[in-house]
């Protein structure tokens, strides 16, 4: 089974957003990351994190493989942050493993991420 139909038959719809700088009202930067790129089908392969306890708090860190089709103008940049179900995910490397022509069913763009904490 190829990339492209495994995605097909097992993705979920993930939001590709960026950054923006907007001034609150005594013209501090504030950042949110509200801009969508796009809804995209991605299969996500979550792989184990680790849960830590620092100065007394929690944390946790996990890292995925997020593999898309349909990315392939690479609208997507390291910069931008991915919602998935109900965690977000930084983008840490985007590698396009063919180059193959868009139309064919084997493009496909891989993302490595790490989950944001909140």
């Amino acid at each position: 089974m190829s990339i492209s139909s495994l995605i097909s038959k097992f993705g979920k719809s993930v939001t590709v957003k960026t950054r923006t700088t907007s001034a609150d009202t005594v013209g501090s930067p504030i950042e949110t990351w509200t801009s969508v790129i796009g809804v995209y089908t991605a299969m996500f392969q979550i792989s184990g994190g680790s849960d830590s306890r620092i100065a007394g708090r929690e944390g946790r860190q996990r890292q995925a493989t997020v593999y898309l089709v349909d990315d392939q103008d690479s609208k997507i940049d390291i910069e931008d942050r991915i919602d998935y179900g109900s965690s977000e995910w930084e983008i840490r490397s985007i590698r396009v493993p063919d180059e193959r022509e868009v139309d064919d069913q084997l493009c496909y763009t891989i993302l490595s991420v790490e989950e944001v904490l909140q």
